[in-house]
């Protein structure tokens, strides 16, 4: 994570939340981030969150708030970076179309403001 130029972190969303491996790798990196002159800051990157049905802004919401403390410039996109995929009705992730197409828009968002802070 140190040495990535962008970092897009991703989790399926369990009881409105991110999953706890996820939160645990963050917190600790965020520790180690801080005594090593905050190597994040200045960073590209973004969250992605998949639920069944419902859940999404608060797992979104706490990987965004973790982008923003650590210093991390977060492109937006034409909505927010969900999807939605699981059973009881709900689509798998590759049918979500417009989950898609809001990921995809991010990934060329993020991949020109790269180009910009990079070049």
């Amino acid at each position: 994570m140190k040495d990535a130029e962008g970092l897009i972190l991703g989790s399926p969303v369990y009881l409105s939340s991110v999953v706890p491996q996820m939160m645990a790798l963050l917190a600790r990196a965020t520790f180690i981030a801080y005594w090593n002159d905050k190597f994040f800051s200045g960073k590209v990157g973004g969250p992605i969150t998949v639920a069944r049905r419902a859940g999404h802004c608060m797992a979104f919401s706490q990987l965004l708030l973790w982008f923003f403390i650590n210093g991390v410039t977060v492109p937006g996109s034409t909505y927010w970076n969900v999807g939605m995929a699981g059973t009881g009705g709900a689509r798998d992730a590759q049918d979500d179309e417009e989950g898609l197409a809001t990921v995809t828009n991010f990934a060329g968002n993020m991949a020109t403001l790269m180009r910009q802070v990079y070049s």
